[in-house]
């Protein structure tokens, strides 16, 4: 009877042991749903980034072989107006190159590197 009268006065108190176990799966399957939603937004992110990676000198010069000398002169080139140097921007006193136009300029003009 005193259990009775103590589950009236908190009916939150009583916790069906199914109802528990149901919770818990659910609390599971939602973090896991979260953590493949984290997951897939991390990777969305990174691939932004990598596609919008920029490069200096250094970097473009060992992606192509080349000395970063040369490249800095095909840069040169490319901002006074020549359309065959390579394409990049200038970014304070750096220069700076897009890995995927690099990519494109080297394959139009493999000449250039030799």
């Amino acid at each position: 009877m005193a259990e009775a009268a103590e589950s009236m006065q908190h009916p939150a108190r009583i916790i069906d042991l199914d109802t528990l176990r149901i919770s818990r799966e659910i609390a599971a399957g939602v973090e896991l749903v979260v953590a493949e939603l984290v997951a897939k937004e991390l990777r969305r992110k990174q691939d932004f980034m990598e596609e919008h990676r920029l490069m200096d000198v250094e970097e473009c010069a060992a992606m192509l072989r080349s000395n970063p000398e040369h490249i800095q002169e095909l840069a040169r080139r490319y901002t006074a107006g020549d359309a065959t140097a390579i394409p990049c921007k200038k970014i304070g006193q750096r220069w700076r190159f897009h890995p995927p136009t690099v990519v494109e300029w080297i394959l139009r003009r493999p000449e250039v590197l030799k």
